[in-house]
């Protein structure tokens, strides 16, 4: 069952939820924001500005995580090329015994 939330709890959540995933992107706490989010909107009344206004906030967490997963991929391209590196370097070390 869905609550109504008032608009400032709305808006102190979304501001929680950045904080938190700026500070430790891998919280396992973070995906609980949007357990319900939608109905928890839908049930609360919202007139249209505050409905866009939370459309643009959603619209910044989706940047947050392209950034975070542009971040993340990069992190992964460059641990494998220095991986491939590595064990070149183990290979060929063994040819010079």
């Amino acid at each position: 069952m869905t609550k109504k939330i008032s608009w400032e709890e709305i808006m102190t959540q979304f501001d929680d939820f950045e904080e938190k995933f700026a500070k430790d992107s891998s919280d396992a706490s973070l995906p609980e924001f949007f357990k319900n989010f939608g109905e928890t909107v839908a049930n609360s009344n919202f007139d249209n500005e505050q409905l866009k206004k939370i459309r643009d906030k959603l619209q910044k967490l989706r940047d947050l995580f392209a950034q975070k997963k542009n971040e993340i991929k990069k992190i992964s391209t460059e641990t494998l090329a220095r991986h491939g590196q590595v064990s070149r370097y183990l290979k060929n070390a063994n040819y010079k015994k």
